[in-house]
């Protein structure tokens, strides 16, 4: 099937665990896929394995959610490349010094 055929999704901690399954998954389903992961190991064997699916593009970028640049530039990377952006998945660890909820957190700590 291809459910999301022309869409774009872009996926934190595309590297391992949940959001690899996702990157497989949307791949699967016909998305390109962007790979937003701090280890570039992770990251360009993820590239690897859903650029293995037929007519499907991935992209790596070294990406740390704990730094709000380096978020808007990956997305930035993201729109530049495919020229938009469907689907956020937001599956990547980490924390800040003031944890609090997602809707709470001040990103200048």
């Amino acid at each position: 099937m291809a459910r999301l055929r022309d869409k774009v999704a872009f996926i934190t901690g595309g590297g391992s665990g949940i959001g690899r399954a996702c990157a497989m998954l949307f791949a699967s389903e016909g998305a390109q896929v962007v790979i937003a992961e701090l280890d570039t190991e992770r990251g360009v064997a993820s590239v690897v394995d859903v650029q293995s699916i037929p007519s499907t593009e991935a992209l790596f970028i070294e990406t740390d959610v704990t730094r709000e640049t380096s978020i808007t530039q990956a997305m930035q990377q993201a729109a530049t490349q495919y020229g938009k952006i469907d689907i956020l998945v937001n599956c990547a660890g980490g924390s800040l010094a003031a944890d609090a909820s997602v809707t709470e957190v001040d990103m200048s700590v």
